[in-house]
């Protein structure tokens, strides 16, 4: 009301609700978005929910049957779950990782050290 009555004082014509339309309008629009966004995550997630509830048994059933697998391979010898199995897969990354890093100095390092060679 304060902001009306300056401008009114201004400019006898001034009106606030036609200024302020555009503002309100996008107010609106991004009020209106967020909820229609949040009825699609509601409805996607009670679908995945009901989809879930259907395929559980099954999906249970499965996982029983590798589990018990896992578990009679391991006790024939089938399956190692020891330091070397273990230790491997994350010593690749790291190997990896390692050289990914090396690479990514030589590639960057170098032509910044050669400009910085030419400036000195």
């Amino acid at each position: 009301m304060v902001v009306e009555g300056v401008a009114r004082g201004l400019d006898p014509q001034f009106d606030m609700w036609q200024a302020a339309e555009p503002a309100l309008r996008d107010w609106a629009e991004n009020i209106l978005k967020a909820d229609r966004r949040l009825r699609d995550a509601t409805a996607e997630g009670a679908a995945t929910l009901k989809k879930l509830e259907s395929d559980l048994p099954e999906l249970l059933s499965k996982t029983e049957r590798v589990i018990r697998k896992i578990a009679d391979n391991a006790l024939s010898g089938g399956v190692r779950f020891d330091d070397t199995t273990i230790k491997t897969p994350a010593d690749e990354r790291r190997r990896h990782n390692h050289s990914g890093c090396i690479t990514l100095w030589i590639r960057v390092g170098a032509p910044i050290t050669l400009v910085l060679v030419r400036l000195l």
